[in-house]
């Protein structure tokens, strides 16, 4: 990064051939990142294919981040099955937010750990093979005990967390770490209300460029 340049947004770790695997605690930034990088991959005229399992997507959002709407479907999942069956048509952007959520309700028990665990597992295998296959993926989750699927499969890993009020954070500071395939954790990327900027960028140097989406 040269001196005195703008940092780079991290809505562009959704690059093509890359998964991008986002976890944090609720409230921590998953579902603003998440339309960050659909509004933007929009704006620059890539089709996105955005799964909402939740419900908590607002459409109008995305325009308001200066998304374009006609490049952009939502697919709101109701159940597991919808969930794994969708395969995102001709999208060249792929995002998955709340990607576990409709896993945990499903499979509420302690006992079904393991259903959980393969569930999700197919799921992030699909976008990482879609990933292969050219186009760019995000997934994002809740949950430590899916953390390990995500460090499986994803080639940036992000998480996400709330920083402590005691440290100056106050109510709406979140923060988050970043780390690659060929690079440690790194930290100091702060959501601000103007986007996602990262105040130390010696982590996103190899991964942003013209090959963005």
């Amino acid at each position: 990064m040269t001196p005195g340049a703008r940092p780079a947004p991290l809505a562009d770790l959704a690059r093509p051939g890359l998964l991008l695997g986002v976890s944090g605690p609720s409230g921590s930034g998953k579902t603003q990142l998440a339309m960050q990088i659909a509004a933007r991959a929009s704006s620059r005229g890539a089709r996105v294919f955005f799964q909402d399992v939740s419900g908590s997507l607002r459409p109008e959002r995305l325009e308001q981040m200066g998304a374009d709407a006609d490049l952009v479907t939502v697919h709101r999942a109701t159940n597991v099955s919808e969930q794994l069956a969708a395969d995102g048509g001709g999208a060249s952007l792929l995002v998955s937010d709340d990607a576990a959520d409709l896993i945990s309700f499903e499979y509420p028990r302690a006992s079904a750990r393991r259903e959980r665990e393969l569930l999700f597992y197919r799921h992030v295998l699909r976008l990482a093979l879609a990933a292969r296959g050219g186009k760019a993926a995000a997934v994002f989750c809740s949950g430590p005990e899916y953390e390990d699927v995500l460090d499986l499969f994803s080639h940036v890993r992000v998480r996400l967390w709330r920083e402590p009020a005691a440290r100056g954070g106050g109510p709406d500071a979140r923060r988050c770490s970043c780390s690659t395939a060929s690079a440690g954790w790194g930290g100091g990327f702060e959501i601000r209300k103007d986007g996602l900027r990262a105040d130390n960028n010696y982590l996103l140097g190899g991964l942003l460029g013209p090959g963005g989406i």
